[in-house]
């Protein structure tokens, strides 16, 4: 039992030692961090998908398109989204970090496009590090496996 105890004594030493230089690292997120997240939820549901949209790579065609915006609307609600983001405290739109990600959606999206668009396509996207797919149609013009059972069920 003694040696039991001094193997758990010597155990907790080095698992001490080990976790001390992160003791002082807190898991929770920085103001600086949260931030963009926080500023984000305040915004008005228009504003948020103007915002989001923008920092997610989308160009001005992108963002103005699904909402059915004029470029005169676009200008002013890109401009009253600067201004909130001041008034929050904020810096400059570079310094929004979090929101974008690692991965560059805008020319992804733009990639998928030419994808999506080929004979046969019926869904392109993207996996999380960013490896393109497109899901299609078979190419063979042979009757595919799922029909050829629900004909030998029906027969």
């Amino acid at each position: 039992m003694r040696r039991r105890a001094a193997f758990d004594a010597r155990s907790a030493v080095r698992r001490r030692k080990r976790e001390q230089p992160f003791a002082a690292i807190s898991c929770e997120p920085k103001p600086h961090e949260a931030s963009p997240t926080r500023f984000v939820a305040t915004l008005p549901p228009g504003l948020r998908t103007t915002t989001l949209l923008a920092l997610t790579g989308h160009t001005r065609q992108e963002i103005a398109w699904p909402q059915r915006l004029a470029d005169p609307a676009l200008r002013q609600r890109i401009a009253e989204i600067r201004r909130r983001w001041l008034a929050y405290g904020g810096g400059s739109f570079g310094e929004i970090p979090g929101l974008t990600g690692t991965l560059a959606f805008g020319s992804i999206r733009r990639s998928l496009l030419a994808l999506a668009r080929q004979p046969g396509a019926l869904l392109a996207s993207h996996d999380p590090d960013g490896h393109l797919f497109v899901i299609g149609t078979s190419q063979n013009p042979a009757a595919q496996q799922l029909n050829r059972r629900a004909t030998d069920i029906t027969e």
